[in-house]
């Protein structure tokens, strides 16, 4: 999950080697190494909607997650609810 993303990441990017050293020194500072996290941190108004509708569709293309059924949001838009 995020440490072979990171290793890779790692192995590929000398900026990165230069910063840490070594994968060791990058491996320390990961907080979910064996789960697939990320943060969306967008202002109001700039489409946080199509942001996680977007990651959605990736998780359930990449099979990391499947369809559960289906529940309703704000303004009558509804959604499939994922589960792991």
């Amino acid at each position: 999950m995020l440490r072979a993303l990171a290793k890779e990441n790692f192995d590929d990017n000398t900026e990165l080697q230069e910063r840490y050293g070594s994968w060791a020194g990058i491996e320390k500072q990961l907080q979910l190494p064996e789960q697939l996290a990320c943060s969306v941190d967008q202002a109001r108004g700039t489409g946080k909607s199509y942001v996680l509708y977007g990651l959605a569709l990736i998780l359930l293309a990449e099979g990391a997650v499947g369809v559960s059924g289906t529940c309703y949001v704000a303004d009558d838009y509804f959604a499939d609810v994922v589960h792991r």
